[in-house]
């Protein structure tokens, strides 16, 4: 009759874990379990399943055994210490019990092999009973682990208040689901030593005592080509606050930590006394500062660009310089070029409201360099964050709104002269926020990266952060999922990275095979179709040809492709939302002069599917609507005299249709050679008086849709030869047709497209189905072509994708469910184990590892950790979890 019991067993073997004062793994044993006393000094009974046979093991050479006068599980070996008198010779001992010396670990007391480890116990026990023994006991295997599955919380006083750094709400049952950087996971894998990080910007101050320990790296001043990396002026702090977010020591009893406390800084000043920034010239050797010499930078951050709606350009010089640090920069690997995506999301730097977009910015467009946007702790992007289709990643940063504070950092020693900030540090109302504070916490992730992986390329590093990254919980309508299965968005690119997460991955990265490129060009003449974005309404028996109504797009959702026809029903602005019979309909409403936001979404949560708002102040005037950004639904701005038809033709035909499209002039390539791809740009030769009428996109084969220019509030012409990036199509095939659209949203002068280039970048594989998974690869783990990116038929939370291109083992569990059980405060516990995302875990608990379990809660999983919170208790437990989604 079989018994089934818990003990405690180092490795996990299946989905079964328990945990307490061990870790212990289902097994099933039978009844029959024998007693053996043995001599440790002290005599000690221990129960071994009496089911297993003489000579048989278990793990090799251990077999598992119960301490009976406590609840502490062991593994017995092969191998038994014994302790003799000088009046019993071992010889004696050795042939009768067929044992073999090992070593004579000092006079008297021996270390012996027996046979198997089962034989190591009889015997054991055996030599136990008998005079002149002192020591009878089997070498055994002890249920220990390391004490904590995070580092220990850094001594510096205002690291509780670094959520940046790590969000821990004891109060709460569950994991904190905010969006910080889980560094102290990472922190057990390194603090980023060995790395160096340049910060290119208005200096630091190197003396600051939480950084003058790090601050050792080659400064250099590129206006006056001094050593000096200080601030040029008494009222800068721009750079020594960013530096603090990289690398301010921690453990050192003072301030703050940074995301890498032991990694070096070198300061680059870039920025004269008045902000002016330095020349191209200058810029050029920054880029390439060092390469090939003593400088040993990895990671250069840049936490400036573009600070307008027009287009930033650099020149023939940073263009090569650029180019020389990501292939020569770190003996070839390349120098990892990390930028803030920009603060211009809904103003310009002088407070003018507009429309931003990163891919203005040819430094943040550069496919070479990481661009870093700005989310709060609630997953919203931040007001400021300018969106873009070349942002890789975001993190944590604050906000105009005193709910969402900035990051604490190190300051200026005793604050900037006739400001009020605090000495020595940025906290409260003086905390650093923008995305200037975002791009150094990414810096310093890096730096840990490298630091646990130094052979990563460029390349490497840019990717794990994508694979590391999760989107918040907020609802934005942008994010999508690629063809690879990834959700990424134009607001904040893959999401925010969890630094454990990425150097867990960093463990297991396999190098990658060369980088490749296709470049596809067209040379063909289009003229770009004024005032393309059309609202189309179609009815029996009137119009008999649909009526084609010029729109201007919402902030949020657009009809890149044409949406599905819909019944329009009209609404007033003041009932909206409490209108019945809208629901799966398209909603017209009139006479609406503001308060856009409002109408809208009352119309979405009465179940419209599109909104229709006919501009109630003028004419035909039609303006972007503001507020619209993250609505759930497509809506649009028509003129007055356009909505007084439609509700005209409503009126005579109330089974009118209406769906949304745009007209453009389009460019379609067909791509032969399969890469698996990480970049893809495309080169406009084009000419446009006006840039904020435009929009243009690119549709890979998968479906996904890229927005690389964006209508907005400047009304300077378009830059003919202008190349836009996208990281979005990061695990896809390049393989089908891809489509540049170029969109003109607006009435009253029209451009022309001469040419498009289409260029992709990625890692050349055999692809017969098309899924961006290599053929080889897919055979060779699983025999067939079956499964696609977004599968994991191990269920670690790792896709396929991510398994290809880090190179471990998709048919194995990298991170097997294991429990960890910490101490966090004085009465609180926290026990976590491996996630999936989804999947339901049941947990248990009981007395002692053997039972009785009884059912305690039920949590849903959470990648790359699941796990929660709860109070301590006065005796000790044993806790469980099984994974309820397992088959």
């Amino acid at each position: 009759m079989a018994d089934n019991r818990t003990i405690c067993y180092p490795f996990p073997v299946n989905r079964f874990i328990a945990a307490g004062a061990c870790l212990a793994t289902f097994l099933t044993l039978a009844a029959g379990n024998q007693s053996f006393q043995f001599i440790e000094p002290q005599r000690n009974s221990y129960e071994i399943d009496g089911s297993i046979p003489a000579g048989d093991s278990w793990n090799g050479s251990w077999i598992p055994a119960h301490r009976t006068a406590g609840s502490a599980w062991v593994f017995l070996g092969s191998k038994l210490l014994l302790g003799l008198d000088a009046t019993h010779p071992l010889s004696a001992i050795t042939d009768r019990y067929r044992l073999t010396l090992v070593r004579v670990v000092e006079p008297h007391l021996y270390l012996l092999q027996a046979s198997s480890a089962w034989d190591s116990a009889v015997s054991a026990a055996a030599l136990a009973s008998k005079s002149g023994v002192s020591v009878a006991v089997p070498v055994m295997r002890r249920d220990a682990h390391l004490h904590f599955p995070i580092a220990s919380a850094p001594n510096d006083p205002y690291y509780p208040q670094q959520f940046h750094l790590e969000t821990v709400d004891l109060t709460s049952p569950l994991l904190p689901t905010a969006y910080d950087l889980n560094v102290r996971e990472a922190w057990t894998f390194s603090r980023g030593s060995q790395t160096t990080v340049a910060i290119a910007d208005d200096g630091v101050e190197v003396d600051h005592p939480d950084l003058s320990l790090n601050t050792t790296g080659e400064h250099h001043n590129f206006f006056d080509d001094s050593s000096d990396g200080n601030h040029s002026s008494t009222l800068q702090d721009h750079g020594t606050a960013v530096a603090g977010l990289i690398a301010a020591r921690a453990e050192n009893g003072i301030g703050v930590s940074g995301v890498a406390p032991l990694a070096q800084l070198a300061s680059w000043v870039i920025f004269d006394a008045n902000d002016n920034l330095t020349d191209e010239d200058h810029l050029s050797q920054m880029w390439q500062y060092g390469i090939g010499g003593t400088n040993s930078v990895a990671v250069q951050n840049h936490s400036w660009g573009n600070s307008a709606f027009d287009y930033l350009q650099f020149g023939v010089l940073e263009d090569l310089a650029i180019s020389n640090s990501i292939t020569l920069g770190r003996g070839g690997l390349g120098t990892i070029l990390i930028r803030s995506s920009g603060n211009t999301r809904s103003a310009d730097y002088n407070f003018n409201p507009g429309v931003g977009d990163a891919n203005l910015d040819q430094y943040a467009a550069d496919p070479r360099q990481i661009t870093v946007a700005s989310v709060r702790t609630d997953g919203q992007p931040a007001s400021y964050s300018t969106p873009g289709a070349c942002i890789l990643v975001a993190t944590l940063s604050g906000d105009a709104d005193s709910a969402f504070p900035g990051l604490v950092t190190t300051g200026r020693v005793g604050g900037l002269p006739g400001t009020g900030t605090l000495g020595d540090y940025l906290l409260g109302n003086e905390g650093f926020w923008g995305t200037s504070a975002s791009a150094p916490l990414v810096s310093g992730v890096a730096a840990l990266i490298l630091s646990v992986q130094p052979q990563l390329t460029w390349r490497d590093v840019q990717a794990l952060l994508a694979f590391s990254s999760r989107q918040p919980a907020f609802a934005d309508p942008d994010v999508t999922t690629n063809g690879a299965g990834f959700k990424v968005s134009h607001n904040l690119g893959f999401g925010v990275p969890d630094a454990g997460l990425a150097l867990r991955l960093a463990t297991l990265w396999q190098p990658r095979p060369s980088a490749a490129s296709i470049h596809l060009s067209l040379d063909r003449q289009l003229t770009i179709p004024d005032d393309g974005l059309r609202l189309i309404a179609s009815g029996v028996p009137v119009p008999l040809e649909p009526l084609s109504i010029p729109a201007t797009g919402s902030l949020g959702i657009h009809p890149d492709l044409p949406t599905s026809d819909l019944s329009l029903v009209e609404v007033d602005p003041e009932t909206v939302g409490s209108s019945t019979g809208i629901r799966g309909k398209a909603v017209l409403v009139r006479g609406v002069t503001n308060d856009y936001a409002r109408i809208i979404q009352a119309a979405a949560d009465g179940g419209a599917l599109a909104v229709m708002v006919a501009n109630g102040s003028g004419d035909d005037d039609r303006r972007i609507m503001p507020g619209t950004t993250y609505l759930p639904v497509p809506s649009v701005m028509v003129g007055r005299t356009n909505g007084i038809r439609l509700s005209a033709l409503l009126g005579q035909n109330p089974g009118t249709q209406v769906h949304l499209e745009l007209n453009s002039a389009e460019y379609s390539f067909t791509v032969t050679n399969a890469l698996v791809l990480q970049h893809a740009r495309v080169r406009l030769n084009w000419q446009h008086p006006r840039m904020s009428d435009v929009r243009v996109t690119l549709r890979s084969p998968s479906g996904t849709v890229s927005v690389l220019h964006r209508p907005g509030a400047e009304n300077s012409p378009v830059v003919d030869g202008w190349t836009y990036s996208s990281t979005h199509y990061l695990g896809e095939t390049s393989l089908g047709n891809w489509t540049v659209a170029i969109t003109d949203e607006a009435r009253g002068v029209v451009g022309s497209v001469q040419g498009v280039e289409l260029t992709l970048d990625g890692v050349p594989i055999v692809d017969s189905d098309h899924d961006g998974l290599d053929d080889d690869w897919e055979l060779r783990w699983f025999g067939h072509l079956r499964f696609g990116p977004e599968d994991d038929p191990d269920m670690d939370g790792l896709s396929n994708a991510v398994e290809q291109w880090i190179g471990s083992n998709p048919a194995r569990n990298n991170f097997p469910l294991r429990v960890n059980l910490d101490q966090v405060s004085s009465d609180r516990l926290r026990l976590t184990w491996p996630g999936v995302l989804q999947h339901l875990y049941q947990l248990e608990f009981a007395p002692n590892p053997r039972g009785p379990y009884s059912p305690w809660k039920k949590v849903v999983g959470h990648f790359p950790e699941a796990g929660l919170f709860f109070e301590a208790g006065d005796s000790t437990s044993f806790y469980r979890v099984r994974d309820l989604s397992s088959p």
